[in-house]
């Protein structure tokens, strides 16, 4: 089965206040759909970095994630640190602590 590509905007997004980007939203709509959760209804966490955050509730399935998309070269999972990060946007889907 072919995998999925990553779609939204081509350009980086700056309206990130209460979700997510267009780049990271179906990587966490896939995450929610096989059991994980997250409150959308608080704004996303700024770190010192100026991330915005979105914290899921349960571990992220990277394995899940690299079976369904295609992931490009702006997007990092990054195993070790628990976090998918879009670098077009500096918009991360990470693990609640």
């Amino acid at each position: 089965m072919p995998k999925l590509r990553i779609g939204g905007s081509q350009f980086a997004e700056t309206d990130l206040q209460y979700d997510v980007c267009s780049h990271l939203l179906a990587i966490l709509q896939l995450l929610e759909l096989h059991g994980n959760s997250c409150e959308r209804s608080i704004p996303l966490y700024r770190d010192k970095y100026s991330e915005h955050q979105r914290a899921v509730d349960k571990p992220i399935d990277f394995d899940l994630i690299e079976e369904t998309f295609e992931i490009p070269s702006f997007i990092s999972l990054n195993r070790e640190r628990r976090t998918v990060l879009c670098q077009t946007c500096w918009c991360a889907i990470v693990e609640k602590n």
